[in-house]
């Protein structure tokens, strides 16, 4: 059994031994349709040996339309006491690995959302459209000598119908 594959890494923690599950084969799956309207939708499963399926409304929650969060994060000090932030992005639509190719986008256009978040001081938000982020020797002063010992750096990408779940790193001053 294999948790966190294709973006559900978020899910992985919280099960207990003894837990309910459902085992899900290829060859039972099949694609929905999905439109941008509505906020619920419809499901019926059928098991092997039922007289009929089992149907459940839920709540449509768009997490197979959701960008996948950035991975491998990094923050790097830069000569005069600057940071440069980086990571490298995920698709929805890339699983397969290709040696030198980049994953596809999947999204309208590279929009990235970094907040920088010291553990004093006024947090600071900015959209970049490439998956680096310089920080200025200055900004992190100021931080520092509010009394700021930490950075929470979160990174999301922005896609068409909603954000990915943050990439996060601390950074010690």
């Amino acid at each position: 059994m294999r948790r966190g594959r294709r973006g559900t890494e978020q899910a992985i923690e919280g099960h207990q031994p003894g837990e309910d599950f459902v085992l899900i084969t290829r060859d039972s799956m099949a694609p929905l349709a999905v439109t941008t309207g509505g906020a619920m939708l419809s499901v019926m499963a059928t098991g092997i040996g039922d007289a009929a399926g089992v149907r459940t409304d839920m709540a449509r929650l768009g997490l197979a339309l959701r960008p996948l969060a950035p991975v491998h994060l990094l923050a790097r000090p830069q000569a005069g006491g600057g940071l440069v932030i980086d990571w490298i992005r995920r698709s929805r639509d890339g699983w397969g690995w290709h040696d030198a190719v980049d994953a596809p986008l999947a999204e309208e256009r590279e929009v990235y959302r970094v907040t920088l978040s010291p553990d004093v001081g006024a947090e600071v938000t900015q959209d970049v459209f490439v998956p680096v982020l310089p920080v200025s020797a200055a900004q992190l002063s100021a931080w520092k000598a509010a009394g700021a010992n930490h950075l929470r750096v979160d990174v999301r990408q922005a896609g068409s119908f909603s954000a990915s779940l943050p990439a996060q790193i601390t950074v010690q001053f």
